[in-house]
């Protein structure tokens, strides 16, 4: 058989399942957020680059066509350009066994790892990030051959700069880059001025989100701040062993120890400079990460593009261990086999809920219900606005998204709270224009109708939502609020 036919109708095959599985399950959350960054189209956002937004409003055809399919179907389309950049990488690495099994076995062993399989459906930064670090890697092996082409490491900076506007956390692949050249290049003038053009060309494709920056008081550096735990002078053991966990699960379990066997072989051979870079690539770019971890806790899927680099050089090692062919076999076939067996289960789950998750752990319960929230929102919302000008808030920028989202005709949903957890939405302030005027505001604690109403000389409650999908029950207020006085 020619595996490299399998690789593509593998792909193909795997790309049309995911096309109609897309529709079965409602919107996340971020997916709703990131829909709203589409709508509102710049040059950069709160926490991230424009990359994912861009890519759903070219999908959602400039935001006129907005169906949870259109949002994401960028995923599925990107994924599956990955794959097939995957294949090129695979072999560009090692020529000569462009049709053979091993390139298929490492098609298989990414596309049954959780992480890769959730952003094949998930409209996130993560999916965007993978598809420019695909080609990134692709351009570096080029590199290895030509490390005297000018022209080749300019290409290598922008793809580089494309995926760090995509997600910012590509941008510890710069350093690795810089170590890599070093050592595995003859270090003289020339590689200076490359490495130089390298540089120049990453802030190049970067200067979108670096200007938005610049205009907007370096929101993102204090984000990063935040989120890096910046003031905690503390440090823990506790957030380590919780990411390698996390690490452990999402690439692959099965695959995990035989990574790191090929990253150290690997790492001690130069003279092979594509295989060289894979393990310089991970090694380098997953130490901030590390470091992060011993101050505070870091989210399962940011270093998880570390491990990208790795596939390629362990389905070589895997093919290349001295082993019994029984437990050969086992070692090339297990990994995929059992990874696909938890793929489709998350699938599975996705649309009919069978996995014996805690509700309070279900990353799920904050999807249900909000199409029919929308609904009842939209009934509300037509029948105060008959008494004069309203607007409609909430108070968590989730909620907000997958408001505005489902309820008819895509109004603006606003965020009115004034501390970091508004995001983005802190720059979405047309709000401002309704001074003195009404808010309809949907919540659904207590707490925040008492957060909330400080920014209103009245307030009254005026209907409720209740939602139930198995055990979990969600409920929701309305409140018709008057006399806004504006947000400092």
């Amino acid at each position: 058989m020619r595996y490299t036919k399998a690789i593509f109708i593998f792909i193909a095959a795997v790309t049309a399942v995911r096309l109609w599985f897309i529709n079965l399950f409602p919107l996340l959350g971020d997916e709703a957020y990131y829909w709203q960054w589409a709508r509102h189209l710049d040059f950069g956002f709160y926490e991230q680059g424009p990359g994912v937004a861009l890519v759903i409003w070219l999908f959602t055809l400039f935001t006129k066509i907005n169906t949870i399919f259109t949002v994401r179907a960028g995923a599925v389309i990107l994924s599956a350009a990955t794959l097939v950049i995957a294949f090129l990488i695979y072999k560009k690495l090692y020529p000569g066994d462009t049709d053979k099994k091993e390139n298929f076995i490492n098609i298989l062993n990414m596309s049954s790892s959780v992480i890769f399989a959730a952003g094949s459906i998930l409209m996130m930064h993560d999916t965007v990030m993978a598809f420019f670090a695909a080609l990134f890697i692709l351009q570096m092996l080029y590199i290895c051959e030509k490390p005297g082409s000018s022209r080749y490491w300019a290409s290598a900076g922008m793809l580089l700069g494309f995926g760090v506007i995509s997600k910012l956390t590509l941008a510890t692949f710069y350093p690795a880059v810089i170590i890599f050249a070093m050592t595995a290049f003859t270090v003289n003038k020339k590689l200076f001025k490359n490495l130089l053009i390298f540089t120049l060309f990453t802030v190049i494709a970067s200067s979108p989100y670096i200007y938005w920056n610049f205009t907007h008081d370096f929101a993102t550096l204090k984000y990063l701040f935040i989120r890096g735990g910046g003031g905690n002078s503390g440090l823990t053991l506790k957030y380590l062993g919780e990411l390698a966990g996390a690490q452990f699960g999402l690439i692959s379990p099965f695959l995990f120890l035989f990574m790191m066997a090929a990253g150290f072989k690997a790492l001690k051979n130069r003279e092979n400079k594509g295989e060289y870079l894979m393990p310089v690539l991970f090694f380098v770019s997953i130490i901030p990460y590390l470091l992060l971890s011993l101050k505070s806790r870091v989210e399962a899927n940011w270093p998880a593009y570390c491990f990208f680099p790795l596939f390629f050089i362990t389905t070589r090692y895997i093919f290349g261990l001295n082993l019994k062919p029984s437990l050969k076999k086992a070692a090339i076939h297990l990994p995929y086999a059992l990874g696909f067996l938890a793929v489709i289960l998350i699938h599975i789950h996705l649309v009919l809920p069978i996995l014996p998750i805690p509700e309070k752990a279900n990353p799920l319960k904050k999807t249900y219900g909000y199409k029919e929230l929308a609904e009842k929102a939209d009934g509300v919302y037509n029948t105060l606005r008959q008494k004069g000008p309203l607007f409609i808030a909430s108070r968590h920028y989730q909620t907000a998204s997958l408001l505005a989202f489902y309820m008819k005709d895509n109004p603006e949903v606003y965020c009115l709270i004034p501390h970091e957890s508004r995001k983005h939405y802190r720059f979405w302030n047309a709000y401002e224009e309704y001074k003195g005027g009404s808010c309809l505001f949907v919540y659904g604690e207590p707490w925040e109708h008492a957060e909330m109403s400080v920014y209103f000389e009245n307030s009254v409650a005026a209907d409720e939502f209740i939602y139930k999908k198995g055990a979990a029950e969600s409920r929701y207020l309305f409140d018709y609020n008057t006399g806004f006085k504006g947000i400092k």
